[in-house]
């Protein structure tokens, strides 16, 4: 009946998952994890005034898999923090010219709290900024889910670095309690 039906779904996309699992790691050194830009636009006056970084995966025999279907897996295994520093230097790397042509220019990346409050985190993001040349004070750092950024204090600290670099901080779903955070953005 329909539970038979539901367990063999629930079956298949376990089975997806642990294949995309295995294949994630090489995937990353392989350079199939690359950057997809959504532009962000001004309505007044209408122009392209930066873009998001989103991580898309060229699987090679699944296609182009949208982040949603790989994502969980790598924050679930810590492969999204290499993931992120490869996003970020390709994505630094495809937007030099952008910045060139389009005074104020922003390039705007995801940082989950698994990625920010890893070991040395902002010093390596900072690293791949230097490294490429791309300027700190065009770089929007948005982080997602906020309410699980613990410990608060390392967070905090990992944020304050990267601000006082020139990032800018945006935060994707400030939650209630989190006025230090607020007043660090302030």
């Amino acid at each position: 009946g329909r539970s038979g039906y539901r367990r063999a779904e629930l079956s298949e996309r376990a089975t997806r998952e642990m294949a995309l699992e295995a294949k994630l790691r090489s995937a990353i050194h392989e350079g199939q994890i690359v950057p997809h830009f959504q532009p962000m636009v001004s309505l007044e006056p209408y122009r392209v005034v930066g873009a998001e970084s989103l991580a898309r995966w060229v699987h090679p025999s699944l296609g182009l898999l949208q982040g949603a279907e790989f994502i969980p897996i790598a924050e679930r295994t810590g492969l999204i923090v290499p993931i992120g520093l490869a996003i970020l230097r390709q994505a630094v790397e495809q937007a030099a010219p952008w910045l060139k042509a389009r005074p104020g220019f922003r390039l705007s990346v995801n940082v989950s709290p698994r990625q920010l409050l890893s070991p040395g985190f902002p010093e390596r993001l900072l690293q791949v900024l230097e490294e490429t040349g791309f300027p700190a004070n065009s770089l929007d750092v948005e982080i997602t889910e906020t309410e699980s950024l613990e410990p608060f204090d390392e967070a905090v600290e990992a944020l304050s670095c990267l601000r006082s670099a020139g990032c800018r901080i945006v935060l994707d779903d400030l939650g209630v309690g989190h006025s230090t955070l607020a007043h660090l953005l302030s």
